[in-house]
């Protein structure tokens, strides 16, 4: 509080008018009150018909006031302390409020009961003096976990009536008691805190509750809006004030006073949360009280999703357009562009693999143009898509390595290695009759190939005459004769009509695997044998 506290509470009970005993009939807060015991024998109005409705209205608007606009807890004050070790707990001056709206008030100058049986009719009070450092409450006989509460109570000043019959009045002494949490009573106890307790009375441990069940806690404030007002100079008559935002101080902070832990600043628009030696988190669940979005103070990072709840960031630009995503549930990234954080750096990949699901990869950083470098055409990798790069392709290194088969404009295989493999087969018919051979090379799967072949040998057993002959062909690739070629049976030496007389051609440019060479030696006069060579990749 910024002024000082008022003093002790004293009330008057003039009730009892005129001056003379204690009247319980004429107390209402009494199980015995008789309305009719204040009033005279003329029924006319009284001194005490008047103070019964000050009675029956001050004192209940009081408790809604305290209960309706406040709730129960400490308003401020009312600290426990004590030291471990040693027995007696003591309370600090201040005010709580109970679950009926009643003002608990530990007054300095006043008292406070700490009988166990106050509340037993005809008890004589048990009072101690509050001072500026409280009031102290013995814990001899007393051993465990025990709950400081207070309890709102008024004392019949007996010893004011006994020394005049003329003033009669109750004192505000509020009830301290150390309780086990099987003996409290929500609608009149008031948490203060909580104490250990050894077998010798004294105390070894102190905390201000247990989470989740009885606990200290501050009174609150149940409204459904609220609104600060601050003053301000206007030139406009009468406006001296305006309203301040939703909440109208400049700042608040929460947490303890000397290092609070949460700071809300509306002047700069800022939320801070944490402090030194507290990291802050803040933590926002879904409707199934689950964790959704958690920033983490601790170690700086941000965590979006959860149980059931996949998370999902989004950014908009200034024309609320969505132009970014992470996506939780794919583990995607959805962006319109990739930069470096900075000009002079380069954008790293750290990955097995790098997928472009896209059709074309355009390089267009130099060319500025839309050039398609790389293009994915129907199951065919297209370089430089319909000639966008206008000076073609260029490739630098110590060795371009193909492997397939290199085509030209036309879609015709072409051989792009000089130091390319070669295989052979060699052929050869003897002499004395009609002989047509054959000798495949297989070249281990389908290739680009060029066969070609050759006679390396003609050897004639006599006179050599019209009726010998000599050819060499390549024959067939995988099981298919060549083109019919450069020469056409005739005559009888090459065979009856009908028969594959024909000489195919002695190279041959294609794809394939088996070639086939064929050498014919025709005569009984004459020897042959012959080369065939195959060229692939």
């Amino acid at each position: 509080m910024s002024l000082p506290p008022p003093g002790p509470l004293a009330r008057s009970n003039y009730l009892s008018w005129p001056p003379g005993a204690y009247q319980p009939d004429a107390d209402p807060n009494n199980p015995a009150f008789n309305p009719a015991s204040v009033l005279p024998a003329s029924g006319l109005p009284s001194f005490g018909d008047a103070a019964l409705d000050a009675e029956q209205y001050h004192r209940p608007i009081e408790r809604l006031h305290g209960s309706g606009l406040h709730g129960a807890g400490v308003a401020f004050g009312m600290q426990i302390a004590c030291t471990v070790g040693h027995p007696n707990v003591t309370v600090a001056p201040g005010l709580a409020l109970d679950a009926a709206g009643r003002h608990v008030y530990l007054a300095v100058g006043g008292q406070a009961e700490i009988g166990a049986t106050a509340s037993v009719p005809n008890t004589p009070p048990n009072l101690v003096p509050v001072t500026a450092a409280g009031a102290v409450f013995p814990t001899a006989g007393l051993t465990g976990d025990h709950y400081m509460v207070a309890q709102w109570r008024e004392t019949w000043d007996s010893a004011s009536y006994a020394s005049d019959p003329n003033i009669t009045q109750y004192n505000d002494t509020p009830w301290l008691q150390l309780i086990t949490a099987a003996n409290y009573a929500p609608d009149v106890h008031v948490v203060l805190g909580k104490v250990s307790l050894d077998a010798s009375g004294n105390v070894t441990a102190a905390s201000y509750g247990d989470v989740g069940g009885l606990q200290r806690s501050g009174v609150s404030v149940p409204a459904q809006s609220l609104e600060l007002r601050r003053a301000v100079t206007t030139a406009s008559p009468g406006a001296d004030t305006a309203a301040w935002g939703a909440v109208g101080a400049n700042q608040a902070n929460f947490g303890n006073i000397s290092a609070p832990g949460i700071f809300l600043n509306g002047y700069e628009a800022t939320l801070e949360v944490g402090a030194a030696g507290n990291y802050g988190d803040v933590l926002v669940r879904n409707g199934s009280g689950d964790l959704a979005v958690s920033l983490i103070g601790d170690t700086g990072h941000v965590v979006v999703g959860g149980p059931g709840l996949n998370g999902e960031v989004r950014m908009l630009n200034a024309n609320a357009a969505e132009t970014m995503s992470l996506e939780g549930s794919t583990g995607s990234a959805v962006v319109q562009r990739l930069k470096p954080f900075t000009s002079s750096l380069a954008i790293d990949v750290d990955a097995r693999f790098f997928r472009i699901h896209g059709w074309d990869l355009v390089l267009d950083g130099r060319s500025g143009a839309s050039n398609r470098a790389l293009v994915d055409y129907n199951n065919l990798l297209v370089v430089n898509y319909a000639g966008d790069y206008k000076n073609g392709v260029e490739i630098n290194g110590a060795g371009l390595k193909v492997d397939g088969v290199i085509r030209d404009g036309n879609n015709i295989p072409l051989m792009g290695n000089p130091a390319r493999k070669a295989s052979f087969a060699y052929l050869f018919a003897t002499a004395g009759s009609t002989q047509r051979v054959t000798q495949d090379v297989d070249l281990g799967y389908s290739t680009a190939f060029t066969a070609y072949c050759s006679i390396t040998m003609i050897d004639s057993t006599s006179d050599f005459d019209y009726d010998n002959a000599v050819s060499v062909e390549v024959y067939e690739v995988d099981g298919t004769p060549t083109s019919n070629g450069w020469v056409t049976g005739a005559g009888s030496k090459w065979g009856s009509p009908g028969a594959d007389t024909n000489a195919h051609q002695p190279m041959v440019t294609g794809v394939g695997r088996v070639i086939t060479f064929r050498l014919a030696s025709i005569g009984p006069d004459v020897a042959a044998a012959a080369i065939g060579i195959v060229f692939y990749e």
